[in-house]
């Protein structure tokens, strides 16, 4: 039966749940979620976050209307997917910073990989990429687009003109 926890606990919460994780680059780095509730079930490693869900860290902000966490055997953060009409995810590199929205995004941060599935839309350097879905591995920094039968790609490439 899962547990019920109201935001006061969630910070104490964070380190043994989004440790290592793909929002905070550092393993000192906090991860900060707010939700609006949080359901915890121990034996099966599924955190539920609900209603207003924002994730930040000093890389990445998320945000979303629902937020499922997995953690593995060693208690480790496996998948975190975030739902909502338009849920958002900002990477904010200094070189490379990525705004990325989509119906679900997953994130997994042992193989370094966010997929962007349904209404996937990906702005970097200006340039934007829309697609049913989208795969980003945050290692390489290399994104890569889905069709479908019934939809293509499609890209929006900024002109820089040459000084």
């Amino acid at each position: 039966m899962p547990i019920k926890i109201s935001n006061i606990f969630i910070v104490l919460l964070l380190t043994a749940l989004l440790q290592p994780c793909v929002y905070a680059k550092a393993k000192t780095d906090k991860v900060h979620i707010k939700s609006d509730r949080v359901e915890m079930n121990y034996k099966t490693g599924v955190t539920r976050y609900i209603g207003h869900v924002v994730v930040t860290s000093s890389e990445t902000i998320a945000t979303g209307s629902k937020m499922l966490t997995e953690q593995n055997d060693n208690n480790k953060l496996s998948q975190a997917t975030i739902f909502g009409n338009e849920a958002h995810l900002t990477i904010k590199d200094k070189k490379d910073p990525l705004y990325a929205k989509a119906k679900i995004i997953k994130l997994f941060p042992q193989s370094h990989m966010i997929e962007l599935i349904e209404h996937a839309r990906a702005t970097q350097h200006g340039n934007s990429i829309s697609a049913p879905r989208m795969t980003y591995n945050t290692k390489t920094k290399v994104l890569q687009s889905e069709s479908t039968k019934k939809s293509q790609a499609h890209i929006e490439l900024l002109n820089h003109p040459s000084a």
